[in-house]
């Protein structure tokens, strides 16, 4: 759906990335978990591995989309799997969903 919507999915899994890459190869792979939030504006974490645990999330906020003219946008994190302390998270300005949260 958001393919056909002409988004752009960078993606990072550290296990499973080569399988698939075979099976959807129209995604853009990257090198780490930090690689894919660059120019983005949405955080999808869908895995628990443990470097996920621990995310740096200044970074990943400098490294997420910035819109032109320095106009105000707070990025979004869809935390799949309950990682995350949303207070944390909404503290330093994200937009957090938390699966099964409110």
């Amino acid at each position: 759906m958001f393919l056909e919507k002409s988004a752009m999915i960078q993606c990072f899994e550290p296990r499973a990335m080569e399988k698939t890459k075979e099976i959807l190869p129209e995604l853009t792979y990257c090198q780490d978990e930090y690689e894919t939030t660059k120019d983005g504006d949405t955080l999808v974490v869908l895995t628990e591995w443990d470097q996920f645990r621990n995310l740096d999330f200044n970074k990943i906020k400098q490294l997420m989309k910035r819109h032109e003219y320095g106009l105000y946008f707070q990025p979004f994190i869809f935390d799949m799997k309950n990682l995350y302390e949303p207070e944390k998270v909404k503290k330093l300005d994200f937009k957090y969903y938390g699966i099964g949260r409110s």
